[in-house]
């Protein structure tokens, strides 16, 4: 489970844990806007798109925290429960009691602040309730992207997990009988007899 305020990096965060450790992740926000956001706000503001409206979010996060607790009430674990069927990962709970609902019924192994410090603006109660002290672990991302880059990389180390590596996109996982196994977006699409080949399959993807 990923915590934090908003530009905090959790986008990146789910990005690096999807291409080099085959970890999926969805995010709460823009589940809400494929869900219910999207409707919810269309003609208010004139969207277009679900993803246009989830674009748009950072200038409105009051409406959809409130937003998204209403679609929870009564049962506040409803859109984490949806995500954690498909997805390994969930990015941005925001309510306290949301938070609070989705633990008690042990619905993720960790939870993880994401702490970008004075680089961001930051955030009052009237858009995030959970807080850093709710989360079990801290991360910091309070530099640059190269360093928050290695502390993820150093965290995932430390919790038992192997970086695989990235070929144009693709995630190349060796498996126990020496064949490479191909993953995009932490689904598995194709298989290779060694890294070279791994790396043919993807030429001729990419290039389809």
């Amino acid at each position: 489970m990923l915590l934090g305020e908003g530009e905090c990096g959790k986008g990146t965060f789910c990005e690096h844990l999807e291409q080099h450790y085959a970890i999926s992740s969805m995010s709460t926000s823009l589940m809400a806007s494929t869900l219910f956001m999207y409707d919810k706000l269309k003609d208010k503001y004139g969207y277009k798109t679900p993803k246009e409206c989830h674009a748009d979010r950072r200038n409105h996060r009051q409406e959809w925290y409130e937003g998204i607790y209403e679609f929870n009430t009564p049962e506040l674990t409803n859109l984490v429960r949806r995500i954690y069927q498909r997805y390994d990962t969930c990015d941005g709970v925001r309510h306290a009691e949301e938070f609070g609902a989705v633990k008690a019924k042990n619905m993720f192994d960790l939870s993880i602040w994401l702490d970008a410090g004075d680089r961001t603006e930051g955030e009052d109660s009237s858009s995030i309730s959970v807080t850093r002290d709710m989360a079990d672990v801290i991360l910091d991302n309070s530099t640059t992207q190269e360093d928050f880059i290695r502390r993820i990389d150093r965290f995932m180390i430390t919790m038992g997990f192997t970086k695989f590596g990235v070929y144009k996109g693709y995630t190349l996982i060796p498996d126990d009988s020496d064949q490479v196994l191909i993953a995009k977006h932490a689904k598995l699409i194709d298989v290779g007899r060694n890294i070279k080949e791994a790396e043919a399959i993807i030429d001729a993807k990419v290039a389809a």
